[in-house]
């Protein structure tokens, strides 16, 4: 069960990279638990402060570990400037400005964070944004 979904995003405005630290607050006495993410670069994953071995299969995580407290997950994505859907970066300003919105229904949080994305699996959600200064 989740309880709480907790991401800090750094976005970086001089290219449609970001990097993300995930906090899912949850037990699961499961040995393996499939995440939905698309597209997106998975660097390290921890349950319970411990790292846990993972893959990356049809845009799945899929963790081998069960989960006491809480999974930690450092991923790597990039922002579309062709589809709107997940994480889009549009300029406006003839160019010169960007604005970062995202579409997550129905189920594309997936193509943004590593997320249960699906309806019956509702959780709270907090999200930090870091940009640079003077943005």
């Amino acid at each position: 069960m989740i309880t709480l979904y907790r991401y800090e995003i750094f976005l970086d405005f001089n290219g449609p990279e970001y990097y993300g630290n995930e906090k899912i607050q949850m037990v699961s006495d499961e040995d393996k638990l499939e995440i939905d993410s698309v597209g997106i670069e998975i660097l390290e994953v921890k349950a319970d402060g411990n790292s846990v071995r993972y893959d990356v299969n049809n845009d799945k995580l899929v963790v081998y570990s069960k989960v006491g407290k809480e999974l930690e997950i450092r991923f790597k994505g990039r922002a579309s400037d062709k589809s709107i859907v997940g994480i889009y970066i549009a300029p406006y300003d003839n160019n010169k400005k960007y604005i970062v919105t995202t579409q997550f229904e129905a189920s594309h949080a997936r193509r943004f964070i590593p997320c249960f994305d699906v309806p019956y699996m509702k959780a709270r959600f907090k999200l930090f944004v870091r940009v640079d200064r003077g943005l």
